[in-house]
């Protein structure tokens, strides 16, 4: 069954299709939870995270605005895409402009508070001016999270933003 979502919507709005139904919760960016009678359970979700990487070789996490993480809820398996963006210029000159697009794939399961990435990433470099920028994604375990990471070098300055969609299932 394929649900085409509305493309905008209103906090706790109801949506139906079939004998499927979901509420617009408007949190975190906004996201549809299944209904199933009186119980709400996760469905879907979109994330934005944000990170400035101004002249550093260290890595950075992407948070989202207040410094939150994506949760990777108990007793789960999550499946996410990250569509990541970066502008920035060069430290020196601040005029040579540098991009990168990238789009990751992954799974990551909670299985009774242990958390843990399952199989292979799936990385797309859609393009990037810089050949050494490193972007990655991994649960943390101490947080129970999923991150989003890059390293750019101590030579540019860049903002980055990550759209971060999450389909869970619980059982």
């Amino acid at each position: 069954m394929t649900v085409n979502f509305p493309s905008s919507a209103s906090n706790n709005q109801i949506y139906s299709f079939g004998t499927r139904t979901w509420q617009w919760v408007n949190t975190n960016g906004g996201f549809w939870k299944s209904v199933v009678g009186n119980t709400i359970s996760t469905f879907a979700q979109t994330y934005i995270l944000t990170a400035n990487s101004f002249g550093s070789s260290s890595e950075i996490e992407l948070l989202q605005l207040g410094g939150n993480r994506i949760p990777v809820p108990a007793n789960s398996t999550m499946y996410y895409t990250v569509d990541l963006v970066g502008r920035g210029f060069d430290a020196a000159t601040q005029i040579v402009p540098y991009h990168a697009a990238y789009q990751i794939k992954g799974v990551a399961d909670n299985q009774n508070g242990s958390v843990n990435d399952l199989g292979n990433l799936y990385e797309v470099t859609l393009y990037r001016d810089i050949p050494t920028l490193i972007v990655d994604t991994r649960v943390s375990t101490v947080f129970k999270t999923l991150g989003v990471y890059v390293i750019t070098g101590n030579q540019y300055n860049m903002n980055w933003v990550a759209s971060v969609s999450t389909v869970q299932v619980s059982y």
